[in-house]
């Protein structure tokens, strides 16, 4: 056999990666490899190994020239909002304005349940970019922009997810303007809390049997916290408590968004406790999560929609996993919501802040016409309606977002 013709190396890596980048790992064949990297099979194998040996390598050759350029911008500034900005700003211009997206963030999207190995380097470089973000906000702590009583861990942890979704923006034909104007939105302080009624989670006491006991919880944990004023999200049931804070205090809440709910006396509300449990009835018939029937369309789609969600789910470190929901305390907010669901129907003219109304179009919990009903009575406050297409009431956020 002739002698192989000669080749550089590091020239051939940066072809592969670039196809990698374009079309990942799965939907890339050995031949591709071959032909945009020019050389022959047998060199191929005896400098890089296997597909997946030169794919780690590319993955390596990204991250040291992508990621480690984007951390290195930001010794160019003294304050951790400057830092923090600057790694924001330095993936404006990653993927060259191919609209590529981030290799890193695609490669975990597609490995997660096809190669363990890779999902965890990859990972480890996105707790990189977590842990530059801690320590740049733990050295400012107190200095201005970080609070004193901030906690640097979970706002890390809120920059890293950020981080994320911005990246994954680039893949959606953003202007840089956009990008731009999102880097400022990233770049404010904001907060975000997860609330857990009593006896709800790693919440201790009793679930509440009626929907005013929950409102006063809600406000009444505002308040502790040291907030004037909030901007509340709530699906299903907690738009319902939602209603129900404004109506009781409407001046704790600056902006609403209800999801997948609907207003006293609305449609089919006092029904609720029996489609549960005929949900409940199919969930034990059929061996699958109660969720299944409850948020998702009964099709082949919306059963692979929810096992993804339940994968995801069940991925958390146990430290942030949820903990199982008692039967007696569902039957408790079950009972909240009938009593509710019979008391006497209002204008909602207490609701006058700006409010976002969002469901799927075929919401068999809680009757997708409630939306509409929501919007036609919101007339004191500037509403908007998103209804989206083909969905339950768990419908694609990533595939929607642009729209939200």
């Amino acid at each position: 056999m002739g002698r192989q013709k000669e080749f550089d190396q590091e020239e051939a890596l940066i072809k592969a990666r670039n196809l990698f980048w374009d079309k990942g790992c799965e939907k890339t064949s050995l031949n591709d490899l071959l032909d945009v990297m020019g050389i022959h099979k047998k060199s191929f194998y005896d400098t890089f190994g296997s597909k997946k040996e030169i794919f780690i390598d590319a993955l390596k050759n990204y991250h040291d020239e992508i990621y480690s350029v984007t951390l290195s911008k930001v010794n160019e500034e003294s304050t951790s909002r400057g830092k923090i900005r600057k790694v924001f700003e330095a993936s404006l211009n990653s993927d060259g304005g191919t609209h590529r997206g981030c290799m890193i963030i695609n490669t975990i999207a597609d490995s997660y349940e096809n190669d363990l190995e890779i999902y965890k380097l990859t990972t480890g470089w996105i707790e990189e970019i977590k842990e530059s973000f801690l320590s740049f906000l733990v050295e400012d702590k107190g200095k201005g922009w970080v609070a004193e009583s901030a906690d640097p861990a979970a706002e890390a942890e809120r920059l890293t997810n950020a981080f994320i979704g911005f990246r994954l923006q680039l893949k959606m034909h953003k202007s840089q303007e956009d990008l731009t104007r999102l880097i400022d939105l990233i770049a404010q302080k904001q907060h975000v809390i997860l609330l857990d009624l009593p006896g709800v989670g790693a919440s201790e006491g009793k679930v509440p049997n009626t929907i005013s006991a929950m409102v006063q919880e809600v406000i009444s944990t505002v308040k502790t916290l040291g907030y004037k004023k909030i901007n509340l999200l709530d699906l299903s049931m907690g738009g319902i408590i939602a209603q129900e804070v404004i109506r009781t205090d409407q001046s704790v809440v600056n902006k609403l968004v209800l999801v997948g709910t609907g207003p006293r006396s609305g449609i089919g509300i006092d029904k609720v406790t029996g489609v549960t449990f005929r949900h409940m009835g199919h969930s034990l018939l059929h061996g699958e999560d109660m969720k299944r029937y409850i948020f998702y369309t009964p099709d082949s789609q919306g059963r692979e929609v929810a096992h993804k969600v339940f994968r995801r789910l069940s991925s958390r470190a146990p430290h942030y996993a949820d903990k199982a929901m008692k039967v007696s305390r569902f039957l408790r907010q079950l009972k909240a919501i009938n009593r509710w669901s019979q008391e006497r129907e209002d204008d909602l003219s207490c609701i006058t802040m700006p409010t976002l109304i969002v469901n799927g179009d075929d919401d068999r919990m809680v009757p997708t016409k409630n939306s509409y009903i929501l919007e036609i009575k919101l007339t004191t406050a500037s509403s908007s309606f998103i209804l989206m297409p083909g969905t339950d009431r768990y419908f694609n956020i990533r595939k929607n977002s642009p729209r939200i």
